[in-house]
């Protein structure tokens, strides 16, 4: 008996197209970081990984979450609609967050070049939102070639951009390239979007009802996410913050090395297994078990391949490009490899805690994840070794990982029978 849906080509075509524009593009930024870490040295990198990881936080308060919302959409009427009101909340919370920076560098009298660095990574959280926005907006029109070019367009202009900075001797040059790189993107999805749609202004009672009907993913799955993101990316803020520059970037660039393949898998997979999942729940329960548990094992297998590769002619390549001058890099790649590993088996399937409602869940999950890699980096810091730290986090944090992706193969296991 046939356990997939008839449409499971449909759904492989499009795997296959995002797969290719994320692995072309993927390829293109970490062949062009390893040569711009290089030339930047680790210091300047450092900074730049601190950037990054502020704006991934205030990605998710820009939305307050309910960029969700755009793939569930039913209607191209309501994606469209929907897509209105998300960039008009990032607007709004641009200018809110400008403006308590404005107010935390005077209050704290800040140096020149930490608030230069929180004013762009505010700007930097804002056009990251909206370039985001726009691929969950195609991804529920289906139109996937799209979302692929984007992104191969998106790694060349960055790659190109921060490397002509570098001979113009411009500071903060790599912050520069990002920003200026995403808004020609942003300005490439705007050809292809219904433009009628933001030029009509929105009634107070229909924003007021968009927000009543999502406001589970507001108060369940923004503090989720926001854990989350803060989970994922504090850890370069504070080994800055209680290490060194030069140690976020080592951090940086490990992390950049091994999430590109978890990148490339989970952007391919997670936004068409989504759309389909959300399908597959709605309709024909009984198949998503078997469905979801082939995406888990292939990306397992996948990633396997590659983090044994990565640590071993990688870590050879690595060692001859950088010479001695990144310390620990094949250390913390090594112990960073065990943490990926475990973010395969949930990243890419992750939609499902929304998919089945259980936002409070990811909460939990999130608030797990968060305090294990703050006691990682505590434990880090009391013994003046980030080895200690990054092992603890690598570790218990990838068992976490593999956890909650077992938990719902078991529940999705049970959907035959509730729904007969």
């Amino acid at each position: 008996m046939n356990i997939l849906p008839k449409n499971y080509n449909q759904f492989q075509k499009n795997i296959f197209s995002m797969l290719k524009g994320s692995t072309f593009s993927q390829m293109i930024g970490i062949l062009g970081a390893l040569y711009l870490a290089k030339l930047y040295g680790d210091e300047v990198y450092g900074t730049f990984a601190i950037f990054s990881s502020i704006l991934n936080i205030l990605f998710i308060l820009f939305t307050l979450n309910l960029d969700n919302v755009l793939v569930l959409s039913k209607t191209k009427r309501e994606a469209n609609t929907t897509l209105v009101k998300i960039v008009s909340l990032a607007f709004l919370f641009l200018f809110l967050a400008l403006g308590i920076v404005f107010g935390i560098t005077n209050l704290f009298h800040l140096k020149e070049e930490i608030s230069s660095l929180l004013y762009l990574s505010v700007f930097g959280g804002f056009i990251f939102t909206l370039k985001s926005n726009c691929e969950y907006y195609f991804t529920f029109a289906k139109k996937f070639k799209i979302i692929a070019n984007a992104k191969i367009l998106y790694a060349i202009l960055t790659l190109v951009t921060q490397f002509i900075f570098y001979k113009m001797n411009l500071e903060n040059g790599l912050i520069f390239g990002f920003i200026i790189a995403t808004c020609i993107v942003i300005l490439s999805y705007t050809f292809f979007l219904e433009k009628e749609y933001f030029l009509k202004k929105e009634s107070y009672a229909n924003i007021k009802s968009f927000y009543k009907t999502n406001h589970n993913l507001i108060r369940f799955g923004l503090p989720s996410n926001l854990i989350n993101a803060f989970a994922n990316h504090i850890l370069t803020i504070l080994i800055g913050s209680f290490f060194s520059t030069s140690a976020a970037g080592v951090y940086g660039i490990c992390m950049k090395i091994l999430n590109i393949p978890l990148v490339i898998i989970s952007s391919s997979v997670s936004q068409v297994f989504y759309q389909k999942a959300v399908d597959y729940h709605q309709n024909e329960p009984s198949k998503l078990f078997n469905f979801t548990k082939k995406i888990i094992r292939n990306n397992v297998l996948a990633m396997l391949g590659v983090i044994l590769l990565t640590n071993t002619l990688g870590g050879f390549l690595l060692e001859w490009f950088f010479g001695k001058s990144w310390e620990n890099l094949n250390l913390y790649l090594a112990i960073l490899s065990i943490l990926v590993f475990g973010r395969i088996f949930f990243n890419p399937i992750s939609s499902l805690l929304v998919i089945f409602d259980k936002l409070k869940l990811g909460l939990v999950f999130n608030s797990t994840l968060l305090a294990i890699n703050l006691l990682g980096i505590y434990i880090g810091y009391l013994f003046q070794n980030l080895v200690y730290g990054i092992t603890i986090l690598s570790v218990f944090g990838s068992f976490l990982y593999i956890l909650i992706a077992f938990y719902f193969l078991k529940l999705m296991k049970k959907l035959p029978y509730e729904f007969n």
